[in-house]
């Protein structure tokens, strides 16, 4: 038995409602709880119930949505249900991302393009580097990922002879100047600063931009690492 779509929006929840439904637990196409004042519990499960396609099955907009995993982000948290929390959390964010975005229909088009480039980086930063700082491992890779490109564009100025990576010791180790180059990116990443390889040319402002990268990615690793461990 299936229902095509439970529709508690604007409803009064003083008590408990268990929508888990173990037996069945995607018996529920629709869920529409927009508006709705949950001053109890609701009892579901965000990947066993499909939460996530029950809300975007509505038609109805982004502001709706986005409102509706807000409230779905309380009501976890207040369960207990922390990793289900953070699941929402992120589609709501991104709900919300894109109401901006639909709000810019009508603005100039230079008003437009800034906007949109500035939702396109906290999308990339917030949203796919980070999942809006629910997810450590995520952050992680990002910052190997982060790291390598530095790397090879250290390398790249040295080759191309625009900026250059240069021992200060005389390369005791005779390290290629690939390898140098994701040795000062290390260094400058993680704010070690050891000297003994330094920047010159273009490779001086390149440093100056991964060490605010570096100091920012770490932070955000930090926020995202004691969310998860002291929940």
């Amino acid at each position: 038995m299936k229902c095509e779509e439970l529709n508690l929006s604007g409803a009064f929840i003083r008590d408990i409602i268990d929508i888990s439904l173990e037996e069945n637990p995607v018996a529920i196409s629709t869920l529409n709880i927009f508006g709705t004042r949950l001053l109890g519990r609701m009892f579901l499960s965000w990947k066993a119930n499909n939460v996530h396609q029950m809300i975007q099955n509505n038609p109805i907009g982004h502001y709706e949505k986005s409102w509706q995993y807000n409230l779905l982000k309380q009501n976890f948290n207040t369960i207990g249900q922390y990793d289900d929390e953070d699941y929402a959390y992120v589609s709501f964010k991104r709900e919300e991302l894109k109401l901006k975005k639909q709000q810019l229909k009508d603005k100039h088009w230079l008003q437009k393009a800034v906007q949109n480039f500035l939702l396109g980086f906290q999308k990339l930063v917030f949203d796919k580097m980070g999942l809006y700082a629910t997810s450590p491992i995520r952050v992680f890779y990002s910052i190997i990922v982060l790291w390598f490109i530095f790397g090879l564009l250290f390398s790249l100025l040295h080759y191309v002879g625009i900026g250059k990576t240069w021992s200060s010791v005389g390369n005791p180790d005779h390290i290629s100047i690939l390898a140098q180059s994701f040795y000062h990116s290390a260094i400058t990443f993680f704010t070690i600063g050891y000297g003994d390889v330094f920047p010159q040319g273009l490779s001086r402002i390149l440093s100056s931009v991964e060490g605010f990268v570096g100091v920012f990615m770490m932070s955000y690793f930090t926020v995202a690492f004691v969310r998860k461990v002291l929940r």
